[in-house]
């Protein structure tokens, strides 16, 4: 193989009609610069304004082309293209090669899609720029091509909502396969006119009635009008958001105990301060057999011991321990029957466990639906954790076309 088509290759260059004449070196604005010459020209066809065939070689015209780095530094390619000349119109055109982007364009095929594909990682615009060796300005250009709403082709039988933080304290809308945990849509806004204009005018009525289920955590107002949306489809609760809404009543409370105790270098001050930990487990998770030594109490004892000690003479605290151990174990134990009766038997306490078992009790329906089906939000809120790490690595997006643009390919 000659050397000039091993370049050729390095390059992802496929043009026969490109020849290569020389490679060099040249300092361009303080820049080491790599420089191939190349000369591309074939025999004239038809002329691309009359269609006749009555064209000759008409001399050359040289071009700058910027390629993809084989090494650290810049890749220029002065091209001379050949120009033609047709005898029936009298009009000149140039000789084209596929490798090019387009007519009177200054970067190859190959650099354009070079960008656009590191564009589907977490990078800046500028160090995109800075491994491709185009301006910043360049990239942003062929990185963001207009945007344009799309819809998948079918619409998924089980789905999962969920929001994200755009920019300026607005929220967007996100919508995912609940199977296959692919992007489903993303809207600017999570508002009821937002979503609902978006599915009545994309899908038909036929293809929102398949719809069987939608997985959103406790976010009241998805609840309210996604029966308007899909009239067949089964509200499902996340279950981590039940546990956590559980987590941070408990954890309320615990903190306004320790806050009440009088002692706090009391044995039971350390016991709710430090290991704090062992009270959110569940009851048959906790040790009552080993004896280790725990730090904070600087005493040998074992898990039960602890938690026993912190919920000594605390009424208040022990009733909304007993709730929550009870509520957490039935939904482990997907027991939907024992979790509705601690729902409804539940005995005011004057602590924020009172507003929690409220919030469970207007979302009963979604809860049993948590208990009957395996659909959840972890997989939607492991994408919303990519666009957040995308969010942070670039500084926030100004242009919320150019975030949307870059979450599709994140999540592609």
């Amino acid at each position: 193989m000659p050397i000039t088509d091993s370049i050729l290759n390095l390059l992802d260059i496929k043009d026969p009609n490109l020849t290569i004449t020389d490679v060099f070196e040249k300092i361009i604005r303080n820049t080491r610069t790599k420089i191939i010459q190349a000369k591309l020209s074939y025999q004239p066809g038809r002329c691309p304004n009359c269609g006749f065939s009555d064209s000759i070689k008409y001399g050359f015209k040289q071009v700058s082309v910027k390629l993809v780095s084989l090494t650290a530094l810049a890749c220029l390619m002065h091209l001379k293209k050949q120009r033609f000349l047709c005898h029936q119109c009298e009009t000149t055109y140039f000789a084209q090669s596929p490798f090019l982007l387009c007519f009177n364009s200054s970067f190859s095929k190959p650099l354009c899609e070079r960008i656009i594909e590191l564009s589907f990682d977490s990078l800046t615009l500028k160090e995109i720029s800075k491994l491709t060796g185009v301006s910043t300005s360049a990239t942003n250009r062929i990185a963001y091509p207009a945007r344009v709403i799309q819809k998948t082709p079918e619409l998924p039988e089980n789905l999962s909502f969920d929001e994200f933080s755009s920019r300026h304290n607005q929220y967007a809308f996100m919508a995912i396969n609940a199977v296959t945990h692919k992007l489903v849509t993303l809207l600017p806004a999570r508002t009821k006119m937002t979503i609902t204009n978006y599915f009545w005018n994309h899908y038909s009525l036929e293809q929102r009635q398949a719809v069987k289920t939608v997985t959103v955590d406790m976010n009241a107002a998805y609840a309210s009008f996604i029966y308007q949306i899909f009239p067949n489809a089964l509200v499902i609760i996340d279950r981590f958001h039940i546990v956590q809404l559980l987590q941070t009543a408990f954890k309320d409370t615990r903190v306004a105990t320790l806050k009440r105790l009088p002692n706090h270098h009391s044995r039971q001050y350390k016991s709710l301060k430090t290991h704090w930990r062992l009270f959110n487990k569940t009851e048959n998770q906790l040790d009552a057999q080993h004896i280790k030594y725990y730090r904070g109490l600087n005493e040998f004892t074992t898990q039960q011991n602890i938690v026993s000690l912190g919920l000594e003479d605390q009424p208040t605290l022990t009733a909304v321990y007993m709730v929550y151990q009870t509520l957490l174990e039935a939904l482990q134990n997907r027991d939907f029957k024992t979790f509705e009766t601690t729902v409804h038997q539940y005995q005011r306490t004057n602590t924020t466990m009172d507003t929690a078992i409220r919030t469970l009790k207007k979302n009963l329906n979604g809860i049993q639906n948590a208990m009957l089906y395996p659909y959840s939000n972890g997989p939607i809120e492991g994408l919303n954790r990519k666009i957040k790490t995308l969010k942070r690595i670039c500084y926030g997006f100004r242009n919320i076309d150019h975030f949307f643009t870059r979450i599709e390919r994140l999540l592609a």
